[in-house]
């Protein structure tokens, strides 16, 4: 036993320390919460209630009452939805997916690690900063697809890497493995697509031809597979969740520059966690050119796999929102520089450090410094808000779910969030967002979304209510005249949410006093940081 801890101290230390993080950070979330477990954004409860519709009433959508193309990640939300027919539904089962993910990624993290670096503290350097960089803890708590994208993405890039590590290169085996991550790649999320074509290219570029084709075609396979499923239901080819957050090329003379590139160079340059990665990457492939130390081909291949992913990445997706969207880049950037710093630097690097060289050596260590702040900053940063991201959700989009569960079975809700009241609510759904709905969808692609448009969907649909951001109605004008708001709710300290208020909004008179009443009873439920305005908390009223 004391041979093995001495054999694998770094991930034993650093798998410890990412156990008793999570630990501190559930205790910390659910005394907030009133006991309850409550994911940091709403988005985890789309899953969740797709996989939940899934199984008990053989709906993939957000609602039982029709078929939704919500999710971005259709193979998480699988997943999910085994759990459920396993183990029934629960609020328990995104968190202990993570979980494991979790645990796997930092054991997969450090196989990768070792293969490369002999040093027992360089490995543990490198695992610990990747871990609590990425940030891997928040990113288990936040109970979605993100970690099993970045474990899936660097599985990939180590087994295409691999083949280049021997003479004899070219083994049939790992193109088999390929075949078998591409499509598990893409369909975790969509952005897996980049990762394969960029394989394929070079593939093509080393004479593999229908090596890049059969990766190609495997991993497109599922997505055009869901792709016509969706069509079939009414829906667009693509999730609704990637065609409307999604950066997609704009044709037109002037978005010609940013179509062609320019649009990547310009958020490389605005987010200094990507740009420094980028750099060094591109470093390290100078570096291995003029020094006696040379990168081996497969780390070479890896450092151009890591610039092509984040040059598509920052085209055509988003980064932010509680640290998610570039997770899977940070995970690769930083196994892939370590390894190759680790390549680069002479063997007998210490013994320099203490010899003539210690200024030279001393003034790269404070730039290291002063260029390490902002992935500081974000493992930081991303402990910190955690737990109170949970208690915004708790005190906003889950007191809207349990509010709707309560009073409005059945009935027509329109709202701009739709995780946590699809889940907990049975409602049928009109979202002004477009993720759930795809009438509002349409009219937002073809710039039709108006005061006058949503007006006449609540209509049609006979609505019972709305609860809904102003900040989101502003952007048209404001409320159809119809609508009363009849009460706001306003939460403190908010860190995730688009808005600290949310509106609550009678759509005709008739619904009028019944959305007063409701609200009354429903008041004395919110918990008590919760700000109450608007005409049902008038005394008298």
């Amino acid at each position: 036993m004391i041979r093995l801890i001495r054999k694998h101290w770094p991930i034993i230390i650093v798998m410890g320390i990412y156990l008793v993080t999570m630990i501190v950070l559930l205790i910390l979330s659910v005394n907030k919460n009133q006991g309850r477990l409550i994911y940091p954004v709403d988005d985890t409860y789309i899953h969740m209630a797709i996989a939940k519709n899934a199984v008990l009433y053989n709906v993939w959508g957000v609602t039982r009452y029709e078929f939704t193309s919500s999710t971005s990640s259709p193979l998480y939300t699988f997943l999910i939805a085994i759990t459920y027919k396993v183990f029934g539904v629960n609020e328990y089962a995104p968190l202990l997916l993570n979980l494991l993910f979790g645990i796997l990624t930092i054991i997969f993290s450090y196989y990768f690690l070792k293969k490369y670096i002999t040093s027992q503290l360089r490995i543990f350097i490198s695992l610990f900063i990747t871990v609590f960089v990425m940030p891997l803890p928040s990113l288990t708590f936040l109970g979605m697809e993100h970690i099993l994208q970045s474990l899936l993405s660097l599985c990939f890039i180590y087994v295409f890497i691999k083949t280049f590590s021997k003479a004899e290169i070219w083994n049939r085996k790992q193109y088999l493995y390929l075949m078998i991550l591409s499509p598990l790649v893409t369909t975790i999320r969509y952005e897996g697509i980049f990762l394969v074509f960029i394989v394929c290219i070079l593939l093509l570029i080393q004479k593999r031809v229908f090596y890049a084709m059969a990766i190609g075609f495997t991993g497109l396979l599922p997505i055009v597979l869901y792709g016509f499923w969706s069509m079939a239901h009414g829906w667009y080819f693509f999730p609704n969740s990637v065609l409307l957050k999604g950066l997609l090329p704009k044709f037109s003379p002037g978005g010609l520059f940013d179509s062609a590139g320019g649009n990547s160079l310009k958020n490389i340059y605005e987010s200094r966690i990507i740009l420094l990665m980028v750099i060094a990457s591109l470093f390290m492939l100078l570096l291995s050119n003029i020094r006696k130390e040379k990168l081996s081909e497969g780390i070479k291949y890896a450092n151009l796999i890591l610039i092509g992913i984040i040059f598509f990445h920052m085209q055509y997706a988003l980064t932010g929102w509680f640290f998610r969207y570039e997770a899977y880049l940070l995970l690769i950037g930083f196994i892939v520089i370590s390894i190759s710093i680790d390549g680069l630097l002479p063997k007998n690097y210490f013994r320099e450090i203490f010899s003539q060289k210690l200024p030279h050596y001393a003034a790269l260590i404070l730039i290291i410094i002063i260029f390490a702040y902002p992935y500081f900053n974000r493992g930081i940063n991303s402990l910190w808000i955690t737990p109170q991201a949970t208690n915004n959700i708790y005190e906003q989009q889950y007191q809207m779910g349990t509010f709707l569960r309560d009073y409005y079975k059945g009935k027509t809700i329109l709202v701009n969030d739709i995780g946590a009241v699809t889940y907990l609510a049975d409602i049928r759904l009109i979202d002004l967002c477009g993720l759930g709905s795809m009438e509002t969808a349409k009219l937002k692609r073809n710039n039709l979304f108006n005061m006058q448009q949503i007006n006449n969907l609540s209509q049609n649909r006979d609505a019972a209510t709305a609860i809904v951001y102003d900040e989101m109605l502003q952007t048209i004008s404001g409320s159809p005249q119809r609508w009363k708001r009849m009460g706001q709710w306003e939460i403190t300290n908010n860190v995730i949410c688009a808005s600290n208020k949310v509106s609550l909004y009678a759509i005709s008179p008739i619904s009028e006093e019944k959305l007063k009443q409701n609200l009354k009873q429903f008041a004395v439920k919110l918990p008590s940081d919760i700000k109450q305005s608007g005409d049902y908390t008038v005394t008298g009223n």
